[in-house]
């Protein structure tokens, strides 16, 4: 019975977590006191010390300064904390020194996030039954289709960016039968196409680059070439003459076009940091105070980057060093890993990084990130720093 009640706080924590749920039509308690909180006083590894000191520190000066100080929103500024704290606990106290919790963790979480891009390729061709379906799921109305269990299109952009990186490099790592890996590739490439993602192709494509050249290393130029080519005949050939599903990527394009550009909003966003170097919390302004007169950004349009924003806000000095201490060891332990990528041992935390990787690159073209608590950003930063201490525990314990 106790194993159960803890196998169930443990799948609501991380679904809960994976899908931004805090409060619904379920859950009048926010989810994290229902279901990690029992978990941390109940189950916890008591042997462990608080490992994530510096992190809890940055984050809350930078949600205070970003939320608190920026935008004068306390709620915004209670809620992210209170979730990316509480994530932090579950993996400090919860998980713990526990290889079988942190793996199932992990289970959890991109089974979730499977489950999801499945839903969203069967909203292709049965709307309103998987609407419904949705609805039931997220227990919160939906905006947008197609999409999985999110509310709209570029949050579930936020779930599949690390789970098809994840499958993809972790399916190589494993050094797994070459149709596997094809029949992967397919799927993500698919999913990408179906779900409407054009900053996750980005983000996929740039991430498999990357991995290409450190494991393949010198194969991977013929890897690499032979990916492109087959690239354009898939493309030309077979998905722009098909009619695959009802809506894509190209039907995407089509009903953006006149738009404003991503790219067009980043220039008029690097406008109005010239305008005011120290940042707008210095300078005394909020982000509506200084963008109302540009058409560019009417009704309340960001840049639709995370960081820019951050930095719009901070200033370049103090909001450049403020990422720099967020993602520095998320960086040393990247750099670590990948240089040693062949080594089977380092597959799920490579795979891990990677993942970490997508996701940190489609913010680029969004405004969630880590800061916002975005579920499946937060729970792949601190599994990444979790995990390394794991392992750099049990190499000394030998």
């Amino acid at each position: 019975m106790k194993r159960t009640i803890m196998l169930g706080l443990t799948i609501l924590f991380i679904y809960t977590l994976t899908f931004d749920i805090f409060l619904n039509q379920y859950f009048r308690i926010p989810t994290p006191l229902i279901s990690c909180l029992p978990l941390i006083i109940f189950f916890r590894d008591k042997a462990i010390k608080f490992l994530y000191r510096q992190e809890a520190i940055i984050i809350t000066i930078s949600l205070f300064l970003y939320y608190l100080i920026g935008s004068n929103n306390l709620k915004a500024f209670s809620i992210n904390l209170f979730v990316i704290i509480t994530a932090a606990l579950y993996f400090n106290y919860f998980v713990g020194s526990s290889t079988s919790r942190f793996n199932y963790s992990v289970f959890f979480y991109f089974g979730f996030l499977l489950l999801s891009t499945v839903i969203m390729l069967f909203n292709q061709f049965n709307g309103s039954s998987i609407n419904s379906l949705r609805v039931l799921l997220l227990g919160a109305p939906i905006r947008q289709s197609p999409s999985g269990i999110a509310s709209a299109i570029f949050t579930f952009g936020y779930q599949l960016a690390p789970v098809v990186t994840f499958i993809f490099i972790y399916a190589c790592t494993l050094k797994k039968n070459i149709l596997i890996i094809i029949t992967v590739l397919l799927f993500s490439l698919l999913s990408i196409y179906l779900g409407l993602q054009r900053s996750v192709l980005v983000a996929f494509l740039f991430s498999v680059f990357v991995f290409s050249i450190f494991y393949y290393k010198f194969k991977s130029v013929i890897i690499i070439s032979v990916a492109v080519v087959a690239g354009f005949f898939l493309f030309n050939y077979i998905i722009n003459g098909s009619n695959i599903g009802s809506d894509n990527i190209l039907a995407k394009d089509e009903r953006t076009e006149g738009g404003g550009s991503r790219s067009g909003l980043v220039i008029e966003n690097l406008k109005i940091i010239t305008d005011y170097p120290f940042g707008l919390i210095f300078h005394g302004q909020t982000w509506e105070d200084v963008s109302k007169k540009n058409s560019a950004f009417r009704g309340g349009l960001t840049s639709h980057n995370a960081y820019l924003m951050f930095i719009t806000y901070l200033g370049p000095f103090l909001g450049i060093g403020l990422l720099i201490f967020l993602y520095y060891r998320i960086a040393r332990i990247f750099n670590r890993v990948i240089l040693y990528c062949g080594i089977k041992e380092n597959a799920l935390l490579l795979s891990l990084c990677f993942a970490f990787l997508a996701v940190s690159i489609n913010a680029l073209f969004h405004n969630a990130w880590l800061l916002n608590a975005n579920g499946p950003t937060v729970f792949l930063y601190f599994s990444i720093l979790h995990l390394d201490k794991q392992q750099l525990n049990e190499q000394d314990a030998v």
